[in-house]
């Protein structure tokens, strides 16, 4: 799969995500403080009916999202070194 960078509420769901930026909103630093920040690495790992909310894994806990909260997540996915991020362990 080549590499792909859309918004949160449009990534595949079950694959390994990088965050690339967030959108510039109220919602900003209420994303960062639950852990969405710049670097990250996330996982969507279920979407309610209908797509919202959807639930994603990010620094070992799973946090539920709003489709308009995530879409104010920007990530990439695919044939990266996101691959080699997402299996590595931290020291």
């Amino acid at each position: 799969m080549p590499q792909r960078e859309g918004s949160l509420d449009q990534a595949p769901t079950g694959v390994p995500l990088l965050i690339v930026r967030l959108d510039e909103s109220d919602l900003s630093l209420k994303l960062m403080e639950m852990g969405c920040l710049p670097g990250e690495k996330l996982e969507i790992v279920h979407r309610a009916s209908g797509g919202d909310p959807l639930a994603i894994k990010v620094m070992e806990y799973v946090l539920g999202l709003r489709s308009r909260e995530a879409a104010a997540v920007w990530v990439s996915w695919g044939d990266t070194p996101l691959r080699n991020l997402w299996n590595s362990q931290e020291p």
